[in-house]
């Protein structure tokens, strides 16, 4: 669960001592050459504004008869149905200000999905489809506030092919 906001980058070192000494001498230069401390002023200021990167746009979850993928957190977060073994949730105590709440669905073949909790809602439905889905075990994992994991659903390959029926 993540919002449009312009995350911060650490500089790198040489970037620090490069702020640094740019500082420095825009300090030293205002007293002695106002021209000189003006220009190191704003070559600091622009070199603040660089580390911050631009907002990342919200990931986004796919769902068809095929199975689930997440968008946007690049290439191979995705399981077919099929393949489905595994279902757990993994909580974090970052909340509520951080997502703190991701779905991890497992394959057979090795694929893993993990869904962030604030794009999760439509994928519920989908899992309480599954044999032997444990719905108690989602409502104790959503109250979590800790560091913790909790598995909801296990299955043998080919039992999660019970989400497109």
């Amino acid at each position: 669960m993540e919002k449009l906001s312009s995350k911060r980058r650490w500089p790198t070192a040489g970037e620090a001592v490069i702020d640094a000494l740019g500082l420095a001498l825009a300090i030293y230069g205002c007293s002695t050459r106002p021209w000189l401390g003006a220009t190191c002023l704003v070559i600091v200021v622009l070199a603040i504004v660089a580390h911050t990167s631009p907002p990342r746009p919200p990931p986004t979850l796919g769902l068809s008869s095929e199975g689930v993928r997440v968008l946007g957190w690049g290439e191979g977060n995705g399981v077919r149905w099929a393949e489905l073994v595994e279902v757990g949730i993994v909580t974090t105590s970052g909340g509520p200000f951080a997502e703190d709440v991701f779905w991890i669905l497992v394959g057979a073949d090795g694929g893993r999905c993990a869904v962030p909790g604030s794009i999760a809602e439509p994928l519920l439905p989908w899992l309480q489809r599954l044999p032997g889905f444990d719905n108690h075990a989602v409502v104790v994992a959503m109250g979590s506030t800790e560091d913790a994991s909790f598995r909801v659903w296990q299955g043998e390959r080919g039992k999660g092919a019970a989400i497109t029926r």
